[in-house]
């Protein structure tokens, strides 16, 4: 036996080196900007299905040996240490079900065989009994494995997926999900999808819900293939299930394979009429509704124009995008154009960049400080924390915004939340919010993508930003600052009145209200297993 089980280890750790291979050429090793402290041993395992094919048990005391070992020799990259991962399994190991609740938490197919195991103590027995033969383990662990008030699955509402340690947009827009469904009343379980450390990783490891709510809302991007979302985050599909698809999407033009992974979508949900334009030329069965968000900007920090290393008498413009949202998406260069149009050094102007994830795309940083070289421009890189964000804007005289298209703006609608008034590309979804009374519009021409740009298809339309309309309106505020201040006041109050959570979470309400009385019968069967 002991011969047996020494090549069954050799076998295992030679398939842990060859899936790890495979992983390193999806997820580049960590650069030391992103802090690789983020990540820690148990979230690797979560959401690596290689290394839970190899070591079943690893976070319980039956495996948390071979665990342990890989994370000696490969963990490291990930954040992973041995001494990281020694010290929150020993933490697991206080209490024995905890390391087999989580792990059970990310494995589809235990969940489909047990699916009452977090909830009932006879099928947590069962789950244990099972885990026993199927393994070829035991030991007093696993019979004083006991389901403790942690590790119990409690019914919620509403389900609600989405890249919650991501620092992005769609982390921000599901966090105001969560707070507006709070508002009205509704219980929400929260579940992460797996997060590439490149982009950044944000708070706890906490959003381990189990699909236990009568509906699930997935916050995504189209692309994100629904189906697999749940294969992806470890998560089995529970039958029954309400699901909504809570799509971005920033053309008017939608591929036709994005639907092709929405068998288990039963409506979409846009932030916006722009967004919602491209799932309703594909004439889809399922409903689809524009739901757009509530938009909240954190308290600003005591940060002044100093601290960022601006002048007190000079008109800041400012443009914060994020480079993973393609650079010829957002435009900067446009931004970085039409500035130089409209001023020069001699004048008390500034343009001041604050890019997202530049560490990420070298090439993309380097044209746009090549760009922004001899002016009067400032690049600003590096994570902020939100309130120095605030802080920053509030410091600013003006938000550019050149883009090409939008599926909603949310940092343009924090701007006018601030009071800003914001220089903008009149097309796509800020269209829906922005008029000339209460911004500065900027006119544009629609022109095709001439070749494909990461996920947006050559033939596909967006606009161009007319560049001496841009400077023009740079200048008009460089020159009119009371004026340009009182159309910011206008833009704070109907962002206010726009983008409140009071009126998203009423929104909500009512559409969730609509589908539980269109299918009680199925609410009432979900809440009794």
């Amino acid at each position: 036996m002991s011969v047996l089980r020494r090549a069954l280890s050799r076998a295992a750790h030679e398939f842990s080196i060859r899936a790890f291979g495979e992983s390193r050429r999806t997820f580049q090793p960590l650069p030391p900007s992103v802090g690789v402290p983020s990540w820690s041993a148990i979230q690797t395992y979560c959401f690596r299905p290689d290394i839970q094919a190899v070591y079943p048990l690893g976070l319980t005391p039956a495996g948390r040996g071979a665990f342990l070992r890989w994370c000696s020799q490969h963990g490291a990259t990930w954040g992973a240490t041995y001494e990281r991962a020694a010290a929150e399994l020993a933490m697991l190991d206080a209490t024995p079900s905890r390391g087999l609740a989580l792990t059970y938490r990310f494995r589809p197919q235990w969940q489909r065989l047990f699916p009452l195991a977090l909830t009932a103590e006879w099928h947590w027995r069962e789950l244990c009994d099972w885990i026993a033969w199927e393994f070829n383990c035991g030991g007093r662990w696993l019979k004083r494995a006991m389901l403790g008030n942690s590790d119990i699955e409690l019914s919620v509402d509403v389900t609600l997926i989405a890249r919650w340690r991501q620092v992005c947009g769609l982390q921000v827009e599901a966090t105001e999900y969560a707070a507006a469904l709070a508002e009205g009343g509704s219980t929400v379980g929260k579940r992460a999808v797996p997060t590439n450390p490149l982009h950044g990783i944000a708070g706890e490891f906490t959003q381990t819900a189990l699909e236990s709510g009568s509906i699930t809302i997935v916050k995504a991007g189209a692309f994100e293939p629904f189906d697999s979302t749940f294969d992806g985050c470890g998560l089995h599909p529970r039958e029954g299930v309400y699901r909504i698809a809570a799509w971005s999407w920033e053309l008017e033009d939608l591929p036709a394979q994005v639907l092709q992974q929405t068998s288990l979508v039963q409506e979409f949900w846009t932030p916006s009429e722009f967004s919602a334009i491209g799932l309703r030329k594909h004439a889809v069965a399922q409903p689809i509704y524009a739901m757009r968000p509530s938009v909240n900007v954190p308290a600003p920090s005591t940060l002044t124009r100093t601290d960022f290393g601006l002048l007190g008498d000079e008109c800041v413009f400012l443009s914060i995008f994020d480079l993973s949202g393609m650079l010829e998406r957002k435009n900067p260069l446009g931004a970085i154009a039409a500035f130089r149009r409209a001023f020069s050094t001699l004048d008390r102007a500034r343009l001041v960049l604050k890019i997202n994830r530049a560490e990420s795309y070298p090439r993309e940083l380097e044209a746009i400080r090549t760009a922004a070289s001899g002016s009067s421009i400032t690049v600003l890189t590096g994570t902020m924390p939100g309130c120095d964000l605030a802080a920053l804007l509030r410091c600013s005289d003006s938000l550019v915004s050149l883009h090409r298209s939008e599926g909603f703006g949310y940092t343009l609608a924090e701007a006018m939340l601030l009071g800003k008034p914001v220089i903008a590309t009149n097309y796509s979804a800020n269209a829906e919010y922005m008029t000339p009374d209460n911004s500065l519009p900027v006119n544009f021409d629609m022109v095709k993508i001439e070749l494909d740009i990461g996920v947006y298809s050559a033939g596909s339309r967006w606009a161009e930003p007319q560049i001496d309309h841009a400077a023009m309106q740079m200048r008009w505020v460089f020159q009119h600052r009371h004026a340009a201040q009182e159309i910011g006041k206008r833009a704070s109050r109907d962002a206010h009145a726009m983008f409140s959570r009071a009126a998203f979470a009423r929104r909500l309400q009512a559409r969730l209200q609509q589908i539980r009385l269109a299918s009680p019968r199925r609410i009432r069967s979900l809440r009794q297993t």
